[in-house]
Formats: C-alpha cells, sequence, structure tokens
C-alpha cells in the first residue's frame, strides 16, 4: 500500500585482523513512508532476511532460527509461521492467501547390507528441493514439482498470476546440466516447459515486468566462476 518500506540490515563486527570487519547477524526493519520522522522498527529475531511484501501488505520473512516463512501483519502485530527448510522466501499468490517456495526433500533410503559406509553416507545424504504451494492459515501444502529427482528454486509469480517462473535442474542422468535453466508453469503445476537450454550457465532471481510479458534474470556461467553475472530479459 505505499506505506511502508522493508529492508534487510546487518551489524558489522570486528574481523579477526586490525581493522577487518565482517557481516554480522542479520534482521529486517521497516520504516514508515507517511511518517518519515518516526523511528525504525526492527522485525522478528536477528537472522531474519529477505522481506517480501505479501499482496494484501503483510510482510513475509525468512526466520532462519524457526527455519520457516514470518508472516507479519503490521496492522495487528500478528504472526504466522510456515515451515520452511530450503532457505528461500518463495513468492505470493495474488489473493495473499497461499505462498509458493522451494523446499528440501530427502527420500526415504533403505540399505540392504550391500553398501559401503561411504556409499550409505553419500545416500542419506540425497536430497531433492521442490515447489510447494501453502495455504498459510491451514499449512495445507501441494508439490508443484511432482516426483522426478529434481533440483527446483527461485520461483517467482507473474503479476497476472497466469505463470510461475523458476529455476530447474534435473537430476537424471541424461537431462543433468551444471546450471539450473528457467522454466515456466501454471501455479498449480500444470504445463510446465523449460525457456532456455544452456547447460553451462545457472539462471534465477527472476523479476517479472508490471505488465507480465517480460521476465528479468540473473545468468551465470558456472564453468568459468570467475565471470561477472549479466542481467537479462
Amino acid at each position: 500500500d505505499g506505506r511502508w518500506l522493508a529492508y534487510q540490515r546487518h551489524s558489522l563486527v570486528p574481523g579477526l585482523a586490525e581493522g577487518e570487519v565482517s557481516l554480522g547477524p542479520s534482521q529486517i526493519y521497516v520504516h514508515s513512508l507517511t511518517n518519515p520522522g518516526a523511528p525504525e522498527q526492527p522485525l522478528g529475531d536477528f537472522g531474519a532476511r529477505f522481506p517480501r511484501w505479501a499482496p494484501d501488505s503483510r510482510l513475509s520473512y525468512l526466520d532462519t532460527n524457526r527455519a520457516a516463512i514470518a508472516i507479519h501483519d503490521l496492522q495487528t502485530g500478528a504472526v504466522t509461521y510456515v515451515p520452511n527448510a530450503s532457505g528461500e522466501i518463495g513468492t505470493w499468490l495474488p489473493d495473499a492467501s497461499t505462498l509458493i517456495f522451494a523446499e528440501l526433500v530427502f527420500p526415504e533410503h533403505v540399505d540392504d547390507g550391500s553398501e559401503t559406509a561411504a556409499e550409505h553416507e553419500a545416500a542419506l545424504m540425497t536430497f531433492y528441493s521442490v515447489l510447494m504451494r501453502v495455504v498459510v492459515a491451514t499449512n495445507e501444502a501441494v508439490n508443484l514439482s511432482g516426483e522426478g529427482p529434481v533440483l527446483d528454486g527461485s520461483p517467482m509469480l507473474s503479476p497476472s498470476g497466469a505463470w510461475l517462473a523458476f529455476g530447474r535442474k534435473t537430476l537424471v542422468d541424461a537431462q543433468w546440466t551444471p546450471g539450473r535453466q528457467l522454466w515456466l508453469m501454471r501455479p498449480d503445476g500444470t504445463k510446465a516447459y523449460a525457456l532456455t537450454a544452456d547447460p553451462l550457465y545457472n539462471h534465477s532471481a527472476f523479476r517479472w515486468s508490471p505488465d507480465s510479458r517480460t521476465l528479468a534474470y540473473m545468468r551465470i556461467n558456472v564453468a568459468e566462476p570467475g565471470q561477472p553475472a549479466d542481467i537479462w530479459t
């Protein structure tokens, strides 16, 4: 509603060497735009990050201490928590009832006795990342990514609500790529298809234009980590 500005702040803490500083814990602050002289207000605990407004002007952010997304109503002070272990904040549906975000899935593993210790440890560390559509009021969740082994992330819904942009890396050997590709699908999980096919490039940080006709995103060459990132549309 244009009344508040939310931002993430890190304190600076002394480093090991004299004169060095490093980033301390993050925290979320809000600043009134209708009363600029009012003091800024901290929200949540230290470790909170990634503020993102819901369409109804509630503020969501990642609470790393609780491993959850916090939804803060600035009018009432009420806070709702949605479990989230992936560390991604996700995107809101236009009616502000539902969040879509990446979540980690650890497949159940049964050792038949033939595995070495190293193989068993590697199997236990195997995980997927799927897009979950969660109703905030009830925590009712639907997996939009399906059952295939994928690493999905960075979901961003278009302003029209018609398409969800996200990054996907397929973990099937013949389809695996070093970088996540840009995909689109409907917000109910249907009609998913890839927009890019550049295996050595990772695509992330998706943002839509207000008319939902253009996507901006960051593109990184994973084969040459020293190269600067590009912004593409």
